[in-house]
């Protein structure tokens, strides 16, 4: 164990293993192979790892939503978190690839036109009902209270919807869903407690 990693995690030979520069060492050559060897493992392993990366979007039009006399404070802005009344009226629920397909082809074939925001209405009250009743999930009739409910479009929506929820095994709105474990190490399940 004549090794150790420097900071950049290159294998280096040991501090008090250093021979003076002024002595010719009859193993250097072999020593300075192993090391070479060594560190070429290291760097092949290193790259097996399976670390997603977020991807970096420039937002060309930027200047357009930020308005012109806003400057950065010097100290972090203050998030004040909404009260569950807040949050019971705004629009959580985004519609994603799958619920496009289903809104935009599906629906269409089966002559059930629906618009994209009254389908995430749905989704998004079927969910607030489902979260208030702790595991149970809501019934359609739900929907009268709120002026959403009704015919063939609000059954295949909440059909639709039964099945999502039942294939993923979780809530589709994010605060609805129970953070992850502590204990799991994987590096795709973020909002670790």
């Amino acid at each position: 164990n004549e090794l150790e990693l420097n900071d950049e995690g290159v294998l280096i030979p040991k501090k008090d293993l250093l021979i003076n520069p002024l002595e010719d060492d009859p193993n250097d050559d072999e020593d300075m192979e192993t090391i070479r060897i060594l560190n070429e493992q290291y760097e092949k392993e290193s790259k097996k790892a399976n670390i997603p990366v977020p991807p970096i979007v420039i937002i060309e039009d930027y200047d357009k939503h930020v308005s012109k006399d806003f400057n950065r404070p010097q100290s972090y802005l203050r998030f004040k978190a909404l009260t569950e009344k807040e949050l019971d009226d705004i629009l959580e629920y985004e519609m994603d690839e799958q619920d496009m397909e289903f809104v935009n082809k599906t629906l269409p074939a089966l002559k059930i036109p629906i618009k994209e925001d009254r389908f995430e209405q749905i989704i998004d009250r079927l969910e607030k009902e489902s979260g208030k009743q702790s595991g149970k999930l809501a019934e359609m009739n739900v929907l009268d209270n709120y002026k959403l409910g009704g015919g063939k479009v609000v059954t295949q929506v909440y059909d639709y919807w039964m099945r999502k929820r039942n294939k993923l095994g979780k809530a589709l709105i994010r605060r609805f869903q129970p953070p992850t474990s502590i204990n799991d190490t994987s590096p795709h399940s973020t909002f670790r407690p």
